[in-house]
């Protein structure tokens, strides 16, 4: 027997919110799946993302906040992970005071999607 996952990304329709739509299917053998699975995790501690649900797009994007962080790379992950949350607190203020509220909410949206992933750098999330 094999399992099958499949995954969409992007709009269908014409006019969406992207111009591309991509669904993706990964089969692998029954038999194998706990291992590949047991794998996965492994990865995923070694990085700090035991639960976290990945997402390529938000992982592979330069965090500006990051970059503004002294020696953001010599912290350790705890560190690194409550700079970035006072530097987004942060960044929200400074949008409410020169944007309206939807600038505000998409900016949320943008921080949560990312936030699992805050403790990583830029190589060490595309080396992930």
């Amino acid at each position: 027997m094999r399992i099958a996952y499949l995954d969409e990304s992007g709009t269908p329709e014409i006019g969406g919110n992207t111009t591309h739509f991509v669904l993706l299917a990964l089969v692998i053998e029954d038999r194998s799946w706990k291992q590949k699975d047991a794998d996965v995790l492994a990865v995923k501690q070694k990085y700090g993302l035991g639960s976290a649900e990945l997402h390529a797009a938000w992982m592979n994007r330069r965090y500006a906040e990051q970059e503004r962080i002294k020696d953001f790379e010599k912290l350790t992950m705890d560190d690194r992970r409550a700079a970035m949350h006072q530097a987004r607190e942060d960044a929200v203020i400074k949008r409410a005071a020169r944007r309206g509220l939807s600038e505000i909410k998409a900016l949320k949206k943008t921080f949560q999607k990312t936030a699992d992933y805050t403790h990583l750098t830029l190589s060490e999330r595309r080396a992930f």
